[in-house]
């Protein structure tokens, strides 16, 4: 009766490390999709977060692509692309600064030559992200990269290699200490006994 007590509590204390590693797995991976109750609410926690978190990333690269060639078509002081370009004209206009050391040129004539290039680099940057960026995206067609990578996704690979590298050693590792705080709490309750 002793030794199944000392078992107990070996067994007692892996327990817990296990139930930990094996729940992870579990919320990492089931399910593979979206489960409901009986009545069309969805369950929770479901799909698996791994499934969520790439479906996730999938949509917001999705979402980013779309959302700047709208901005590209947006003309608005408050677009994104807006803002990118008045910084380009602000840090084109804070580099030609050494043009106002120049003693022999008027002051107009200096404020002018600065003012000029800082719109040339203003009209280089606006041309580049709202043509030439978007012409690119079209040509080497994005969206089927999109969802070529949502295909290439495979979560069975990558839930095998969890297994394979990360799960099994997780749980090598857990079981282990638990069965040396087990062992320990074993002996302790001998020697108290």
């Amino acid at each position: 009766m002793v030794f199944l007590r000392f078992l107990l509590f070996i067994f007692w204390n892996m327990l817990p490390g296990y139930l930990s590693v094996f729940l992870l797995k579990q919320l990492l991976f089931f399910p593979e999709k979206e489960k409901y109750f009986g009545n069309g609410k969805k369950i929770p926690l479901t799909p698996g977060f791994a499934f969520k978190v790439k479906n996730y990333l999938i949509q917001k690269i999705t979402h980013l692509v779309h959302d700047y060639l709208d901005d590209t078509k947006n003309s608005e002081s408050d677009s994104r692309i807006s803002k990118w370009e008045t910084q380009a004209f602000n840090r084109a206009w804070e580099k030609c600064d050494y043009i106002e050391r120049i003693k022999f040129l008027p002051h107009k004539w200096r404020e002018s030559i600065r003012f000029f290039l800082a719109s040339v680099f203003y009209q280089l940057v606006k041309q580049f992200l709202r043509s030439f960026v978007p012409y690119l995206m079209d040509h080497f067609e994005v969206e089927k990269y999109i969802e070529l990578l949502d295909k290439t996704i495979d979560m069975k690979v990558i839930k095998d290699y969890f297994i394979r590298y990360v799960y099994r050693y997780l749980l090598y590792a857990v079981l282990a200490i638990g069965f040396i705080v087990g062992l320990w709490n074993a002996v302790f309750y001998l020697i108290a006994r």
